[in-house]
């Protein structure tokens, strides 16, 4: 988005935790000391858990990220779905210029709002649906597979 704007007011900074919840924890303190004005992340539980219990006025807020996280003062749970996942993986490759996509969703009664998620994602960048092939996880999604093999 920061790109999109060509504001030059912002910097982002992006850290690889590498998945290690311990160097989550460091890289989010780091950040929170050293004048970020807002902290996205950590992804890690354990990491989001130690930042909530950090006390300070001068905190900037903290939007976690991390799974099955209550928040805490200034430290905000912000669950992502995989509704968001897919259609920001697939809104990434529409802005290298793809336009149709083929989406394998998992039946149920999400698989509406999944669909209607990615559709918005792509209709930015021009960018459709051809099809959406929902599967059931009972098959293990061998019938969507077999289904997309014959468009």
């Amino acid at each position: 988005a920061m790109a999109d704007l060509g504001n030059n007011l912002l910097t982002l900074t992006v850290e690889d935790t590498r998945g290690d919840p311990a160097n989550a924890k460091d890289l989010a303190v780091k950040a929170i000391t050293t004048g970020s004005k807002v902290v996205i992340g950590p992804t890690e539980l354990p990491a989001a858990q130690h930042i909530a219990k950090l006390s300070g006025s001068t905190r900037p807020p903290v939007l976690a990220l991390a799974d099955n996280f209550s928040g805490g003062p200034g430290v905000y749970a912000v669950r992502l779905s995989e509704a968001d996942s897919a259609a920001a993986g697939a809104a990434a490759i529409a802005a290298k210029g793809a336009k149709k996509f083929v989406l394998l969703v998992a039946a149920g009664s999400d698989a509406g709002a999944v669909e209607k998620r990615v559709a918005n994602g792509l209709s930015i960048y021009g960018a459709a649906l051809a099809v959406t092939l929902p599967y059931s996880p009972a098959d293990g999604g061998a019938k969507a597979v077999a289904d997309m093999g014959s468009l």
